[in-house]
């Protein structure tokens, strides 16, 4: 009975120890954190913008907004998946925003916009 005993606890002991030194020898590394995009708009007309990030295009309500001034650059820092839309605050409308020229665009990069000395036409760069 002690025999067995002694059996039972030394390879316990082992598998511990084993258990142990492989737990001590892992090295853990940080996950994916949050991703941040800053987006720009440099203003080139006379008239005023917001830049203005959404969670979702039909919201009403932005989660950020910065007024870009005539002849002015502004940016606003936002998570991927939002979107941005750009308001001209003269017109009361906002601007159709390349590729697709519609009123928002999902963030998944960061992203510069120029908007020319006519005042409509949005540009942009990566």
């Amino acid at each position: 009975m002690r025999k067995a005993f002694l059996t039972v606890l030394l390879v316990s002991v082992i598998v511990f120890v084993s258990i142990s030194f492989m737990g001590a020898s892992c090295t853990v590394t940080p996950g994916p954190g949050p991703t941040y995009y800053t987006i720009t708009v440099t203003n080139q007309s006379g008239i005023n913008l917001a830049l203005e990030i959404y969670d979702n295009p039909s919201d009403f309500v932005s989660k950020f907004s910065v007024l870009v001034n005539p002849f002015q650059t502004n940016s606003l820092t936002a998570d991927y998946g939002d979107y941005v839309k750009i308001w001209d605050a003269t017109s009361g409308i906002y601007l159709n925003l390349p590729p697709s020229y519609n009123t928002y665009m999902f963030i998944n990069s960061s992203i510069e916009f120029t908007v020319g000395s006519g005042g409509g036409w949005v540009t942009e760069g990566r």
